[in-house]
């Protein structure tokens, strides 16, 4: 088992590196990576070790993928489901 301090940077790093890719690919832009940094709750986040943004990149990639492909959108959204209400969100067709 590793210690807490070294899980949760690596927890921390795991979730933010597809949350960074998903906001630059939204933006289009590099602007997009300082945007996504630049939200106060990155580092409440960070310092909590929440899955903020895994939730945060699931999301997002889900609604980036949904008229690019659909099939990966909802496959995106369906790793993002933790009930059955929360499916609901979106409309893949």
């Amino acid at each position: 088992m590793l210690p807490y301090s070294v899980a949760n940077l690596g927890w921390v790093l795991a979730s933010l590196v597809p949350y960074v890719a998903v906001m630059r690919a939204i933006v289009g832009h590099n602007f997009g990576v300082m945007l996504a940094l630049a939200v106060p709750f990155v580092s409440i986040n960070a310092l909590a070790g929440q899955n903020g943004f895994l939730t945060a990149a699931l999301i997002g990639g889900t609604l980036y993928l949904i008229p690019i492909r659909p099939v990966l959108a909802a496959s995106a959204s369906d790793y993002w489901r933790t009930s059955r209400s929360s499916g609901c969100c979106f409309r893949l067709r």
